[in-house]
């Protein structure tokens, strides 16, 4: 019994099986009563009955209000600490920025994976192109995460190894003129993304931007071929994947993507959120490297949600190293096939964060941060039932996968 408590919530049959189970004890233990007392005593046992009928709805009410919420128990509010191991030897820093945006620290490297804190800004005017919209508060908001996620001792345009965009929607570059122009990133960094992406920051910033990985699909991986690696420094190494970004909605059986082209021809400025097309969609592997190049934490990271199998590494690849952390999107899971199930079981990473979960274009950052609870769509908690049952499946066979949602400016110490 208590391994079924334990483990209860990861699959909806053992709840059937306990609800099964009380159910005889109730009417097995008002049977004999009726038995022995005879006819005079229906209305006793219907009572004690009755009593215990209440008390087994009760607990069947508990039991499915477990299964439905537990997955919040997997949201990290506030900043913690996760053991992907069981005697850890080393640890590795991710700090969630919002949307699709990670800080990654290990050691002295620190990778920025599509910053964007404007959130409803977005909706309201031209986006941060325009920098005279950033009001004083967001800026002391974008001041506070870059301060939590880099020591005050050391310069943020110094500190940050190379800035990774897995495509050119507006929540994923949107903020990066304004990065630059404020000093938080170099303008000689470099930076990872598609072609889209490259001709984009270009045409905002107004200057030339000298160390764009332009062309990141390129070089990329897909299942059944091996990519190059793009070395960040001796230390550090991307992979691009190729991969896609789903429908945003559906409309009567009809999905629907929104700013889905690529602008490949020239730099261009752009304004309005529906101005930014994807390029074509990156996933990436992230490798931290021991002194003798070998792989010492591998990190993969996607923004949207996609079918099988695009966003796949080449297994030649995995074979080499496992993912130890897998970082994959929850928004628009319902609008492909098996998203994100047949990532889980192609990975089989250590530990998963889900990101991009917050309705970000009907809130501001401060709002979500503070009451992320409220941005939770009633469709997550399908997505999270499909994770469950296939994490239950597979915990069976290679080990314990965990899980976690962080909440926005959030930070996550990993120790492995």
């Amino acid at each position: 019994m208590s391994r079924f408590f334990k483990n209860w919530e990861k699959s909806s049959t053992d709840v059937g099986l306990f609800v099964a189970f009380l159910s005889r004890c109730v009417i097995f233990s008002s049977y004999p009563a009726m038995m022995q007392r005879g006819k005079k005593s229906v209305l006793i046992a219907a009572g004690r009955f009755g009593s215990l009928f209440v008390v087994f709805l009760l607990i069947c009410s508990l039991a499915c209000q477990g299964a439905r919420f537990h997955w919040r128990r997997h949201i990290c509010w506030n900043d913690t600490a996760i053991s992907i191991k069981a005697k850890p030897t080393d640890s590795i820093m991710v700090h969630y920025t919002g949307c699709s945006g990670f800080f990654i620290t290990k050691g002295k490297n620190v990778l920025l994976f599509d910053p964007f804190f404007s959130y409803n800004v977005a909706l309201r005017s031209r986006l941060i192109s325009d920098k005279r919209k950033i009001s004083a508060k967001l800026a002391n908001e974008i001041d506070t995460v870059f301060s939590r996620a880099i020591s005050k001792t050391r310069d943020h345009d110094s500190a940050i190894s190379a800035l990774i965009i897995d495509h050119a929607h507006v929540d994923h570059i949107g903020d990066i003129p304004y990065l630059l122009d404020k000093g938080y990133l170099r303008k000689d960094m470099k930076i990872i993304g598609n072609t889209t992406a490259g001709h984009y920051i270009r045409g905002n910033v107004g200057e030339d931007i000298t160390n764009i990985v332009d062309g990141a699909e390129d070089s990329a991986a897909a299942w059944l071929s091996e990519g190059k690696w793009i070395y960040v420094n001796g230390h550090t190494r991307v992979m691009p994947i190729v991969s896609e970004h789903g429908p945003h909605i559906k409309v009567l059986g009809l999905k629907i993507s929104f700013a889905s082209g690529r602008h490949e021809m020239k730099d261009r400025k752009r304004g309005y959120p529906l101005c930014y097309g994807t390029g074509q969609t990156l996933s990436y592997l992230v490798d931290f490297l021991n002194g003798d190049s070998s792989v010492n934490f591998r990190i993969y990271h996607s923004s949207a949600s996609m079918n099988a199998p695009n966003g796949f590494p080449p297994a030649s690849v995995l074979a080499e190293h496992g993912v130890d952390l897998a970082i994959l999107c929850a928004a628009s899971f319902n609008q492909v096939h098996d998203h994100p199930n047949s990532i889980i079981r192609y990975l089989k990473p250590r530990h998963i964060i889900f990101s991009h979960w917050e309705g970000f274009l009907f809130s501001s950052y401060a709002g979500v941060k503070k009451h992320g609870w409220k941005n939770f769509a009633y469709s997550y908690r399908k997505l999270f039932k499909r994770v469950n049952h296939t994490l239950h499946d597979l915990n069976g066979k290679n080990g314990d996968i965990s899980y976690s949602i962080p909440n926005v400016d959030t930070r996550m110490k990993f120790y492995y």
